[in-house]
């Protein structure tokens, strides 16, 4: 996000933002759903998903908003097919971001349920970070359809140099 001030853009959470906030919550819910019950019907020994985010900020605004990587952490938490299941990786080059999200994931009610501790990295995305695309099996077992926010996507193909999705398709 080279010449984005996100201190500016986490000061307050707009209309935008929270709408697509609610998508990803929404959409991410209704995927996982459907993996974890084709997973559950072909009784795979590795029943594991993931949910990413390589911009995740602060996980509140300083309105006290809570933002995506927070809404879909709850959403997780309160259903028990996806808290036994999910890997959470955030990202995100600020290490204020970094450290807040910290601290707002630790204040979570109900964050002992995941079986997954929510791993959070402070990377500049592009080639460091993708190996982490890449070796993505490596901690949800054989690769799946992810989700990626389009934003996201366009933002990290220019620093990776390539698709995300086609990245966590790969395979090792």
């Amino acid at each position: 996000m080279a010449g984005t001030n996100t201190t500016k853009f986490f000061a307050e959470c707009k209309e935008q933002s929270e709408v697509k906030t609610t998508i990803v919550e929404k959409y991410f819910y209704a995927w996982a759903k459907i993996i974890v019950s084709t997973l559950q019907k072909h009784s795979s020994s590795d029943d594991r998903i993931a949910y990413i985010d390589l911009f995740a900020g602060p996980g509140r605004y300083e309105d006290g908003t809570i933002s995506t990587p927070i809404r879909v952490l709850q959403t997780i938490i309160q259903d028990p097919l996806l808290s036994g299941r999910t890997v959470t990786i955030f990202n995100d080059r600020d290490p204020k971001n970094a450290a807040n999200l910290q601290r707002a994931i630790d204040s979570l009610n109900g964050v002992e349920k995941l079986k997954f501790k929510p791993y959070i990295q402070n990377l500049e995305v592009g080639d460091e970070i993708a190996p982490l695309a890449v070796g993505l099996h490596a901690a949800v077992g054989r690769a799946r359809e992810p989700v990626v926010d389009p934003h996201v996507e366009e933002r990290a193909s220019r620093s990776v140099g390539d698709d995300p999705a086609e990245i966590m398709r790969r395979r090792a």
